[in-house]
């Protein structure tokens, strides 16, 4: 959550557009119901004192700071005589809209110690993220998840040969489709071993037998990281690796930029408090999310809630 500055109607304006400002503007005055002392009483915990302060009263599921300045406009403030009436509906979408506006800070993940049980030439390292990465993880296999005892962490590949991160290290977590220092697109082939990888479905060694062989089998983290480097065009081509012979037998241009077309996204990784800084940038890594992030699906269903609610 963040002390919303500025005005809230600035901020969402900026998301949604003006349309969304007007009708958001039209359900903050429903709230007008206490003509003697010029107030707007939102919610029973929170109350507008018609000086464009909302103020807390008691505990709040808005969690914000103890004040906060709204840029309200219009006949909402000062409104003198305006009478009206409680809508819960309002209520609701403001309430919901405060609890999506992005935090301020970047996510982050853990590096493993040792990168976790089965990497190997920086190929399938453990990392452990917060609760806002985890929630990214819906569409990961059972199969590379949780692996080698660390719990809530998820199997993830670098993307570049040549950068370096460290291990038993956190770092803020930015989604891209490029990576940083080379500015290269994640491509088809690589999105692809990635994302059939993610969900159990690649021919991989994931039962680790022989013990140790998930490392540096035909079917292993050893190879796969080379053809995810191939793909990337960070490495030569390995003619008996068999994910190179796979890709290119699925795909014309397995180096055409991959859009998002298979749900893997970039992990650009920063010194914590630093991200976007390329003086404090280190190692990509892949993630597979195949769904929009939870906070733009709220913001797009809050608007469409708006619109029906204007139309009626």
């Amino acid at each position: 959550m963040v002390a919303v500055r500025g005005g809230l109607i600035l901020t969402f304006k900026k998301v949604l557009g003006f349309r969304l400002e007007q009708m958001l503007r039209l359900s903050i005055c429903d709230f007008v119901a206490d003509n003697s002392s010029n107030r707007c009483n939102i919610s029973g915990n929170q109350s507008w004192d018609g000086a464009s302060n909302l103020k807390r009263t008691t505990n709040s599921a808005l969690k914000t700071k103890s004040s906060m300045n709204f840029s309200f406009k219009g006949s909402c403030v000062n409104a003198g005589a305006v009478a009206g009436t409680y809508s819960a509906l309002p209520v609701a979408i403001l309430m919901a809209m405060l609890a999506v506006v992005p935090v301020s800070r970047a996510n982050q993940i853990t590096t493993a110690t040792g990168f976790g049980p089965f990497s190997v030439e920086a190929g399938e390292m453990t990392v452990t993220p917060d609760a806002g990465v985890s929630a990214l993880l819906g569409g990961y296999s059972l199969l590379t998840l949780n692996q080698g005892g660390f719990s809530g962490s998820f199997q993830t590949f670098c993307v570049e040969r040549n950068e370096y991160i460290t291990p038993n290290t956190i770092y803020d977590v930015t989604l891209n489709n490029v990576t940083v220092f080379t500015g290269m697109p994640l491509t088809v082939g690589a999105a692809y071993l990635y994302q059939q990888f993610a969900v159990g479905q690649l021919n991989y060694n994931y039962a680790n037998t022989p013990v140790g062989f998930r490392k540096i089998s035909d079917e292993s983290a050893y190879t796969l990281q080379h053809a995810i480097w191939y793909f990337m065009g960070e490495y030569y081509l390995e003619a008996n690796n068999p994910y190179n012979q796979l890709v290119n037998g699925l795909f014309a241009n397995p180096f055409a930029p991959d859009n998002g077309a298979h749900g893997v996204s970039i992990m650009n990784l920063w010194a914590p408090g630093q991200p976007h800084d390329s003086q404090h940038s280190f190692q990509d890594l892949l993630i597979y999310n195949p769904v929009p992030e939870p906070s733009t699906c709220a913001i797009l269903s809050l608007a469409a809630l708006l619109v029906m609610r204007r139309r009626k």
